[in-house]
C-alpha cells in the first residue's frame, strides 16, 4: 500500500456537507498514494484557542493523532481565511468564510511542518501554508500589485503564465523554466514566511508558488494542478513528487 495522503475537506457553500472534489483524490491515487479525507471537527467541539493563537488542548491532540497516522498532507481549495489569522483587519468583503477550516487546518499545517511531513497547499492551500508558516496573504489581488491580471477565470484551461525560480525544487519537478497554469483566485500571497521562498510568479508579479527548501517537501501553488495532471505530464510529475517523499517519509533509512 501506498503512503496516506491526507487531503483537506472543503465545505460546501450552504454549510451542510464536507467533501473534497474527485481531481484531488484521483491526482494521489495516480501517484501512489492512499488519499484519507480530514474533515474539521464541527462547531460544538470547543478545540481552539483564540484566531492567531495557539490551539487549546483538545485540538493539539486530535491534530497530532491524526499526524501520527499519516505519511503527508495534501490542502485543498476552498473559501478565504479569517485575516485575524494573520494579524490584519478585514479590508475585502470575505468570499465563502470557512471558521471551521481555519481553526483545523492552520494549527495541522503548523504541526505537519514541525515534523518535517511532506505538505503541498494548493490554492487556498498554498495561502494557508504560508499563514501557518508565519507569512500572510493579500485579502484580494488589487491589493497586491497595481495592475493585476484577471485572476478569476476557469480552472479548466490555461490562464496566464508562471516563471519558476531557476534552481528552484519545483522548476526541478515541473522540468521548465515558465509554464501556463489555470487560475481561479482572488486573494494571493504576501509576506513570505520564514523558511520558505517564492519560486513562481505571474507575470503581474503575483505569488504563484512557495517552497521552503530546508525542509523534506513542503511546496504551495496558487493554480489548479489536479485539474490539469491528465492532461498536462509536468503537474502530474508534481503529484508525484509529493507523494514520493510522503513515502520516503514512511520508511525512514
Amino acid at each position: 500500500m501506498g503512503p496516506l495522503i491526507g487531503i483537506t475537506c472543503k465545505l460546501a457553500e450552504d454549510q451542510t456537507e464536507w467533501f473534497v472534489p474527485r481531481p484531488y483524490v484521483e491526482a494521489v491515487e495516480a501517484a501512489g498514494g492512499v488519499p484519507v479525507l480530514l474533515a474539521p471537527p464541527g462547531p460544538d467541539v470547543e478545540v481552539e484557542g483564540p484566531p492567531g493563537g495557539e490551539p487549546g488542548p483538545a485540538l493539539a491532540e486530535r491534530v497530532r493523532a491524526l499526524l501520527d497516522r499519516l505519511d503527508g498532507l495534501l490542502l485543498t481549495g476552498g473559501g478565504d481565511v479569517d485575516p485575524a489569522w494573520f494579524g490584519q483587519p478585514e479590508r475585502e468583503k470575505p468570499r465563502l468564510k470557512q471558521p471551521l477550516r481555519d481553526r483545523f487546518e492552520i494549527p495541522l499545517v503548523r504541526e505537519a511542518l514541525a515534523r518535517d511531513m511532506p505538505v503541498l497547499g494548493i490554492c487556498r492551500g498554498h495561502q494557508v501554508l504560508n499563514i501557518a508558516a508565519g507569512g500572510d496573504i493579500y485579502q484580494d489581488v488589487r491589493l497586491a500589485v497595481p495592475a493585476p491580471l484577471d485572476h478569476w477565470q476557469s480552472g479548466e484551461k490555461a490562464a496566464h503564465g508562471v516563471a519558476l525560480a531557476p534552481g528552484s525544487r519545483l522548476a526541478g519537478i515541473l522540468g521548465g523554466a515558465e509554464w501556463m497554469t489555470n487560475s481561479v483566485h482572488h486573494q494571493s500571497v504576501g509576506r513570505i514566511a520564514p523558511g520558505f521562498t517564492a519560486c513562481g510568479l505571474a507575470p503581474d508579479g503575483i505569488v504563484e508558488a512557495i517552497e521552503a527548501p530546508g525542509l523534506r517537501f513542503a511546496v504551495g501553488v496558487q493554480w489548479h494542478p489536479e485539474l490539469l495532471w491528465r492532461a498536462a505530464p509536468e503537474q502530474a510529475r508534481l503529484f508525484a513528487a509529493f507523494v514520493d517523499a510522503a513515502a520516503r517519509a514512511a520508511r525512514p533509512a
